[in-house]
């Protein structure tokens, strides 16, 4: 997602990824899992709204049960630029996001201790592809 991102989108919303799931079919059918307390339940994006997929918080921890380390997605300023150099600087941005989540992940998924993992996950993690992120759906449609 934060490759796809609709930068105009995430200007309007105050920094929210967002990713039109008609321009994403593979997202629109990616299955997520709704966690509440020990609850998991399976839905898609387009249950959240058919429109977009879209968030702008999401947790670093392994077990967001016993760690909260929430980021706050935001805006960078315009500052004088020009629309298209601060859509440029805003994927920037958002490009360096996702390299920190990917190398985040890849640490984690090297912690053997597995009590220091949710142990709610409802599939297998083989590879940093399949490690668990939690992230705010946001339910209304930008």
């Amino acid at each position: 997602m934060f490759c796809t991102v609709d930068v105009s989108c995430c200007v309007y919303t105050s920094g929210s990824v967002a990713v039109r799931l008609s321009d994403t079919p593979r997202l629109a059918q990616k299955k997520i899992y709704f966690v509440q307390g020990d609850k998991v339940n399976t839905m898609f994006f387009e249950n959240v709204s058919s429109k977009w997929a879209q968030f702008k918080t999401f947790e670093l921890g392994l077990d967001y049960r016993r760690t909260m380390e929430r980021v706050q997605l935001n805006v960078i300023p315009k500052a004088g630029s020009t629309v298209e150099e601060w859509h440029r600087m805003i994927r920037i941005y958002l490009s360096m996001w996702w390299t920190f989540l990917k190398t985040h992940k890849q640490r984690q998924l090297t912690i053997e201790d597995r009590t220091q993992w949710p142990d709610n996950l409802p599939w297998p993690v083989n590879n940093v592809w399949d490690m668990p992120v939690m992230i705010w759906l946001a339910k209304s449609a930008a």
